[in-house]
């Protein structure tokens, strides 16, 4: 599996009886995570093209997105969030999701990607905390809903391939203005409160 991020092509180890699913001893992690993890993304791209499983989970419950999040991987990122198999929602052993993970960690461009690929917004980990910013809830009718429909409405760029429809704007917008406002790349013009 080091190899995979060493240089040597995904094709050639599965050639020569490389396992998809072989993981490591001490950690639990697949070639997907790894190539994730050092990011890697022609190489996450080979192993999600020839069958790797991007919800696999490590030792600590960490899928390959929650690997590549945690290192700031944003290629890495956007190939497991374009995956349609891809769990955007998945959980490590500590209920985070991968933009708890991101907001936590202030990993700016994965939040933005992952509210564009449909992460659910308002799901918490074991402690409460969620994968936006700022003070509440929102208006109990938001939770659970996907944070896609905020790009529906005029905050970013068109329809996208996931996500359900209308979450609380009063959340969602909590939790954007401070990553658009820094980035100064979107305006936030023309959502209600």
């Amino acid at each position: 599996m080091a190899a995979v991020c060493a240089g040597g092509t995904v094709g050639e180890l599965l050639a020569q009886g490389a396992r998809l699913d072989a993981q490591t001893d001490a950690t639990g992690e697949t070639a997907l995570h790894l190539a994730a993890r050092f990011a890697r993304a022609s190489a996450v791209r080979s192993l999600l093209d020839a069958g790797a499983d991007p919800n696999t989970r490590d030792r600590a419950g960490r899928s390959p997105l929650h690997s590549a999040i945690g290192a700031d991987a944003l290629g890495a990122c956007q190939i497991l969030i374009r995956c349609r198999q891809t769990d955007l929602d998945a959980r490590m052993s500590d209920g985070a999701t991968p933009l708890i993970l991101a907001t936590r960690l202030a990993v700016e461009s994965g939040t933005e990607e992952l509210l564009r690929g449909g992460a659910a917004v308002n799901a918490a980990d074991k402690w409460g905390q969620q994968g936006r910013q700022g003070p509440g809830r929102g208006d109990g009718a938001s939770r659970g809903r996907r944070g896609a429909g905020l790009w529906a409405e005029g905050a970013g760029g068109g329809p996208q391939r996931r996500g359900g429809g209308g979450a609380g704007r009063g959340s969602w917008l909590r939790c954007l203005t401070p990553p658009l406002a820094w980035q100064g790349r979107r305006p936030c013009t023309g959502l209600q409160l």
